[in-house]
């Protein structure tokens, strides 16, 4: 048969024992486990798994659009991050010092600190901005493993700087990773050289797929 997709040879692969349900207690430390393993896909869904010989028997190398060696490698189902703020535009890493030092969140809130301080990142930029950045983080989980991300505003204050967080992500929800790079490889910048994500610039760049598009879902206030 043929395949879209055939991934053999691997070292290990890990994935959940055959069923219906979900896993619960004692059956969440009872992983599969298989050497010298591969997976064959089909219309963008998993038609095999099993040892390597057993697959390619079903789904022959000669069969499929693209075959990855996987040889000293670990398959692995993605991660899903169910808890995130993607789009956010300041980092308050110099808090974990002052917290550390024994400061309360309010001595830190009344300098300036805390949400305060997100929400003053946020308002500096724009949403095309934003949602640029939302991209690049969407980029980076993915290439970590991360397949499936929740993602949510919270950083406004206000029910415009939310709205704005929720569009950043709409936007970035729609982009393949590749075309926001090459958007701003081709030098779609302002005068202080920012990247400008706007419509005209990303029809620019061609429509064909470039590679893995990311998906977040937001729902608009």
């Amino acid at each position: 048969m043929k395949c879209d997709l055939l991934v053999v040879s691997a070292a290990q692969l890990i994935t959940a024992p055959e069923g219906t349900g979900p896993l619960l207690g004692p059956d969440l430390d009872r992983p599969t486990l298989l050497e010298d393993a591969a997976v064959a896909c089909v219309d963008g869904k998993i038609a095999a798994v099993g040892k390597t010989a057993e697959v390619q028997a079903r789904y022959p190398e000669s069969g499929a659009r693209r075959v990855i060696d996987a040889r000293g490698l670990l398959v692995a189902p993605g991660f899903v991050d169910s808890h995130t703020h993607l789009p956010f535009a300041g980092t308050r890493e110099m808090e974990f010092d002052a917290r550390a030092r024994g400061e309360t969140y309010a001595a830190i809130a009344e300098r300036g600190g805390g949400i305060r301080a997100s929400a003053a990142h946020l308002r500096a930029v724009s949403e095309p901005e934003l949602a640029l950045s939302v991209a690049k983080r969407l980029g980076r989980l993915i290439a970590q493993g991360t397949t499936t991300v929740e993602a949510k505003s919270g950083y406004g204050l206000s029910l415009e700087e939310e709205r704005k967080q929720l569009q950043a992500l709409r936007t970035a929800s729609t982009l393949p990773l590749d075309r926001v790079l090459v958007a701003k490889l081709l030098g779609f910048v302002d005068a202080s050289g920012k990247p400008q994500l706007t419509q005209n610039s990303m029809d620019a760049v061609s429509d064909r797929d470039l590679g893995v598009e990311f998906c977040a879902t937001a729902a608009l206030l």
